[in-house]
């Protein structure tokens, strides 16, 4: 399942290449109900396994019957993640009751799930899970997208363009932090690439966005999303833990599986043009989402990268066509100094090092 807008030259490339991967159905919520053109590439690339909705007056109805609707619905207008919570559980129902479905992936329209190197098909490790009587939620870590270019100057060129398909240009991705293997050789060029990426980021952090994973439910359990991220059997809190699993060690007090090498490709926002789309659609968002249960520290790339297109924007003063950008310049200034890679010795090093990694996907 997956809410979208802006998708762009990604829809047909995000529905192609999971049915390719071998999942049955994919329910796509436009939040925008003027998308009509991407919505029918969809269906044109995935014929019946394709479910399309719109952000309209039904909808909104349907969620009204959704669990926990009283709760969210205060939030809907302004918290983009409510609304996806609430078209997951909307597709969880119709995945449960009728289209008999055994799990549900909850992915965002930037991201693929990728089963492993060397893996074509989602087959058998569903199959795996499924056999699991104890495994209801399976959250997987996520790698964050690099892009890179040969100059500063093919990024310039590059600024100002729509946002082309990253699933099919962005192969460079940085690890999550359980997949650097430090060993007595290599931890020296492990500190020095993690210390490279500290130093772009406001917060010091290794990622940009988010790092905690994305989950898959299995349908015939009880379940509701406690997020965007996770899925959350609904049992008292010690025994809802014990069907949780994962391949990440972060997440503690849920069973850990080192066998899964499935994760999600996160392709965020992966040019110039990509960055300045997603936060001009955000808007000045406030610091809290997730119906108030979340607070952003005021100084991650998230918020960094709101804050400083809010103040371009109001800093415009019009009197000329340079002025008139929408804050385009300033968030491209942005991507160029902690997003894109222009170095290739820089690359290669981390690459050497185990901190990126290159990721060649399935044909599709």
């Amino acid at each position: 399942v997956c809410q979208l807008r802006y998708a762009g030259e990604r829809v047909a490339s995000f529905v192609r290449y999971h049915l390719a991967l071998g999942f049955d159905k994919i329910y796509l919520y436009f939040d925008d109900g003027s998308e009509l053109e991407d919505a029918e590439i969809a269906k044109q690339e995935g014929k019946e396994k394709i479910y399309v909705r719109f952000r309209d007056l039904d909808l909104v109805n349907e969620w009204k019957l959704l669990r926990g609707y009283n709760k969210l619905a205060p939030f809907i207008e302004n918290d983009v993640q409510v609304r996806q919570m609430l078209n997951a559980l909307h597709a969880f129902d119709l995945a449960r009751r009728e289209d008999d479905l055994d799990w549900l992936l909850h992915l965002d329209s930037d991201e693929l799930f990728y089963p492993g190197p060397g893996i074509s098909s989602i087959r058998n490790h569903f199959a795996q899970m499924h056999a699991k009587s104890n495994c209801a939620v399976f959250t997987y870590y996520n790698f964050e997208a690099v892009p890179e270019y040969s100059s500063q100057l093919s990024v310039q060129q590059k600024e100002f363009e729509r946002s082309e398909d990253p699933f099919r240009t962005v192969s460079l991705f940085k690890r999550p932090i359980p997949c650097i293997n430090s060993t007595q050789s290599t931890s020296e060029k492990i500190q020095k690439a993690l210390s490279f990426w500290h130093q772009r980021s406001p917060m010091g952090e290794f990622f940009l966005f988010y790092q905690n994973g994305k989950s898959a439910v299995r349908c015939s359990v009880d379940a509701v999303p406690a997020s965007v991220h996770l899925w959350t059997p609904l049992l008292e809190h010690n025994a809802a833990s014990k069907l949780c699993w994962t391949n990440d060690p972060r997440h503690k007090g849920v069973h850990y599986d080192s066998t899964v090498s499935c994760a999600i490709l996160h392709f965020a926002c992966t040019n110039a043009f990509a960055l300045w789309q997603k936060y001009y659609t955000l808007g000045n968002f406030p610091n809290e989402c997730v119906a108030n249960t979340v607070v952003h520290e005021p100084n991650t790339f998230h918020c960094l990268c709101r804050d400083t297109l809010v103040s371009a924007c109001a800093s415009s003063t019009f009197d000329n066509e340079n002025d008139n950008d929408q804050g385009r310049s300033a968030m491209y200034r942005l991507f160029l100094r902690h997003v894109a890679l222009t170095d290739a010795t820089v690359i290669e090093e981390h690459l050497h090092a185990g901190v990126l990694e290159r990721i060649s996907l399935i044909s599709f």
